[in-house]
């Protein structure tokens, strides 16, 4: 009989393990996919404005080339 408790004890202490070892590693893989999610937010932001920056970089520089180089005297007021 003894023999029969220690068995089923041993079991419900196994399948104990087994599920805190299952949710330590669901919560390990759900921290990772946030840190992932936070990585490509970032990456994405840092590509959304490096875009901005290139496109007003070509508008500024387009501006300056349509403008003269040596400005033009004004005339005399007679």
């Amino acid at each position: 009989m003894g023999v029969v408790a220690a068995i089923v004890v041993l079991v419900m202490l196994a399948a104990l393990a087994a599920a805190v070892t299952r949710l330590t590693w669901t919560q390990q893989v759900s921290s990772a996919q946030d840190i992932a999610g936070a990585r490509a937010f970032q990456a994405a932001n840092a590509g959304t404005e490096w875009g901005m920056y290139q496109a007003l970089r070509a508008m500024r520089w387009r501006a300056m080339a349509r403008r003269p180089l040596v400005p033009m005297m004004r005339r005399p007021a007679a």
